[in-house]
């Protein structure tokens, strides 16, 4: 009973002791929810035995067979050699001078993501993704981008999000919301899914493509709070002011009546006072 009972002693396996624990159903469910990365290296492993990788998240599991390359402590001089590449065209001369031609990585979200700023562009702007499982994905570098310089590199990088969601409630830490400047995101009781993602920087913004002919804009009030200037699509929908005398969470911003198809819409700090993404909702 103890060995059967052992893997639900921790929070992440608290659904493991299941009827026919040691079923393939169950093992597979096990995977999926609480390593995923296992399955996303033994699927690389599979198909790019050997290959040199860049791996992106989860590094203590991974479980790679070919040589692996990090941007964090394990590896400082390469991490120095990173931040010595201050531009992207340098920072590609890197991967291929240590043979690196695959990231592996979790899908990026408001306060984690690829660091330096150089390689992160690289990743964003000269892979595609080649297979995904959870929140992970294998990309592959595009090999156009080799001989391109950093004004070109720079034309090709995404100003807009590229997927497009349908009807449905998107957290604020969902990768298909996109920020630009600076955002902390705080574990908060009351939102949506206990987080939300602030920035009191001016001009900072958030931007979210959705399929649907309305859009609510889900925000805390407070006293603490600013004003949020919306866009859609291009076009001014005003402001949404979030001051108020005491703190209030998902309050609810509707935005409607748009024609079927996709939309973007757009937050942007207006001023040096608090703004903040609780969740969207599309329908």
């Amino acid at each position: 009973m103890n060995l059967y009972f052992l893997p639900a002693s921790g929070w992440y396996q608290k659904d493991f002791y299941m009827r026919a624990t040691f079923s393939r159903s169950a093992k597979d469910r096990f995977i999926r929810e609480s390593i995923p990365i296992r399955k996303v290296m033994a699927d690389f492993n599979r198909e790019h035995a050997g290959a040199p990788v860049f791996l992106a998240a989860e590094d203590d599991i991974a479980d790679a067979s070919g040589v692996v390359y990090l941007s964090n402590w394990h590896q400082y001089p390469i991490l120095d050699e990173l931040r010595r590449a201050v531009s992207m065209q340098k920072t590609l001369q890197l991967l291929q001078k240590w043979g690196v031609r695959y990231f592996v990585g979790r899908k990026p979200t408001a306060t984690e993501h690829l660091e330096p700023e150089a390689l992160r562009k690289v990743w964003e702007t000269c892979t595609a993704s080649e297979s995904e499982f959870a929140d992970f994905y294998v990309s592959r570098l595009d090999e156009a981008c080799e001989n391109l310089d950093d004004t070109a590199l720079a034309a090709r990088q995404p100003v807009r999000p590229v997927m497009v969601l349908p009807a449905g409630i998107y957290d604020d830490y969902d990768p298909a919301i996109w920020y630009r400047g600076s955002w902390t995101r705080r574990s908060v009781d009351g939102t949506w899914a206990h987080t939300m993602t602030e920035s009191a920087a001016p001009g900072a913004e958030i931007s979210f493509a959705f399929e649907g002919t309305a859009v609510t804009y889900v925000h805390s009030k407070g006293p603490d709070r600013g004003m949020a200037e919306i866009s859609i699509d291009g076009n001014g929908y005003g402001s949404v002011d979030l001051l108020a005398p005491q703190a209030a969470w998902q309050s609810r911003s509707r935005f409607c009546c748009f024609d079927k198809g996709r939309h973007v819409i757009e937050i942007r700090v207006a001023g040096r006072k608090i703004v903040d993404l609780d969740s969207f909702v599309v329908e």
